[in-house]
């Protein structure tokens, strides 16, 4: 069995009958870490189907159609990133699953990963933080409050670069796979790199194919 979204009722350990979900009381460490895997899995897949319909600033496929696709795979790889990585009051948000006594190292070889450049600014848009990882989870926190969980009142959305998100989640799943392998038993896993790899491949076959109609 892949770890995989597309077995979400395998993996959350709650009872699956009749196509009605039974609300398990309490998490168990282990399918709380292949949680948060999932949500590295998302992220990353969305990003991967999200790039394939872009060459350059250019929509491959230019209608209504590909627009809202396009959109919704950004808004999704956001919102995954966020549970994991920006709300730290998120029950998937990465310290629930990897102990406290790791967490500065995680933290530290998390930000060397991410090689994130100072920005004060993004397109106008101040940020706060005094690290470029507390802005660029601004700049991810004002998208999401802004445009996607509410719609406030300005005019232009500034869309995220998804490098980092990709990057991140990367790191994270590869963490904790490799850190907490018991939390995977029994599943057959992939490296970070082969999944978004095949994903990648996956996508711009598709949008190829449509090109081609």
């Amino acid at each position: 069995m892949y770890l995989d979204c597309q077995s979400r009722p395998l993996l959350f350990g709650g009872i699956y009958a009749k196509n009605v979900w039974i609300k398990s009381m309490t998490l168990l460490h282990e399918q709380r870490v292949r949680r948060v895997a999932i949500l590295c899995c998302t992220c990353m897949r969305n990003i991967a189907f999200y790039r394939a319909c872009w060459d350059g600033h250019d929509l491959r496929v230019n209608n209504e159609f590909w627009k809202t696709v396009s959109g919704n795979f950004l808004d999704t790889a956001v919102h995954e990133w966020f549970k994991a990585f920006a709300h730290k009051r998120s029950k998937h948000h990465w310290s629930k699953v990897i102990p406290e006594s790791s967490h500065a190292a995680f933290e530290h070889d998390l930000l060397a990963h991410l090689d994130l450049a100072p920005m004060p600014t993004y397109n106008g848009d101040e940020l706060e933080g005094a690290h470029p990882y507390e802005q660029f989870n601004d700049l991810l926190r004002k998208y999401r409050d802004k445009f996607l969980a509410h719609l406030d009142d300005e005019l232009v959305a500034n869309l995220p670069v998804t490098e980092p998100m990709r990057k991140g989640a990367e790191f994270l799943f590869d963490y904790l796979t490799t850190t907490q392998p018991d939390a995977f038993s029994g599943y057959l896993m992939q490296t970070s790199a082969d999944f978004f790899d095949g994903l990648s491949e996956l996508g711009r076959a598709e949008v190829n194919r449509r090109e081609a109609t």
